[in-house]
């Protein structure tokens, strides 16, 4: 390699330092510039005419939902007799007219309220009018 060479690749490399060191002053001075502006302004409220007190924002936790807990449902099997049957049939008619939807497990369940509400003497003659059931599943 000659001289001339050698100071054209030196005088190129040189360059290439002084642009990269202006280039990594004008990249740290974005920075300084950035964040003396972040640090000027952080906290403070830029309303016109407030004061340059800080003001302090609340951040509220979201609430989660809070699901009620389930209500434990027993699965059971009855029998009825056909007579009984179809008791619990208009009364589900009944509420139909009356623009109520329900179950024939909504009416057994409100038949167990209502007789727990009965006194005792009420109670044992309601009792002596339900004719007994053969328990077990008919074959």
């Amino acid at each position: 390699m000659n001289d001339k060479s050698k100071d054209s690749l030196a005088s190129g490399i040189l360059r290439g330092v002084d642009s990269a060191k202006k280039a990594g002053e004008a990249h740290v001075d974005k920075f300084a510039r950035a964040e003396s502006k972040l640090s000027d302004n952080f906290g403070r409220n830029d309303t016109p005419g407030s004061s340059d007190t800080p003001v302090l924002s609340v951040i509220k936790p979201v609430a989660k939902k809070v699901h009620p807990p389930r209500e434990v449902v027993v699965r059971d099997t009855f029998s009825f007799p056909l007579e009984d049957y179809a008791i619990i049939e208009q009364q589900q008619n009944h509420a139909l007219l009356l623009a109520r939807s329900v179950s024939r497990s909504e009416i057994v369940r409100l038949g167990l309220k209502l007789v727990a509400e009965l006194p005792d003497e009420k109670f044992v003659a309601a009792l002596d009018k339900v004719p007994k059931v053969k328990t077990g599943r008919p074959r």
